[in-house]
């Protein structure tokens, strides 16, 4: 457990609390640093923000910041609003959901730090582009293969 009170507020909220802990515990095995961010527990990698966890009504979430680059099976990252252009969210409705998804919440967040240390910052773009299969293509080519985090 941590001693950041702003952590443990937010673990002992009644909403999600067990998804939350376990998500958590999840990030901090892939490397992560914990903060907090925007009222939210966020996760980072040598300074740059990685996934964020949130929990709405009906379900809780991973929202990987750079997720527009992620490549993953169609449907799972939902882009949050149409006027989001990077962030994709990963979502749960449950516990168990979760731990039958750890494998593939460890894969998203490894390929997700290829392309933050690759990328350190992605540029406002048009939709159109983001939206350009071609260019989204190249760039997780780029960034697709064998990722291992090492820890020091």
């Amino acid at each position: 457990m941590t001693d950041d009170p702003k952590v443990k507020y937010l673990l002992n909220q009644s909403n999600w609390q067990a998804e939350r802990r376990k998500l958590r515990d999840i990030l901090l095995d892939c490397g992560l640093e914990e903060r907090v961010k925007w009222g939210k527990l966020c996760y980072a990698y040598e300074d740059s923000n990685v996934v964020i966890i949130y929990g709405m009504k009906t379900s809780c979430a991973l929202g990987f910041f750079k997720g527009s680059l992620l490549k993953g099976e169609d449907g799972v990252l939902v882009q949050p609003g149409k006027h989001s252009q990077a962030m994709r969210r990963l979502h749960f409705e449950s516990l168990e959901e979760i731990e039958g998804s750890e494998d593939t919440i460890r894969c998203f967040v490894g390929r997700a730090l290829v392309i933050n240390c690759a990328i350190p910052s992605l540029p406002c773009i048009k939709a159109t582009h983001l939206a350009d299969q071609n260019v989204r293509s190249r760039i997780i080519a780029d960034f697709d293969g064998g990722f291992r985090l090492q820890t020091h």
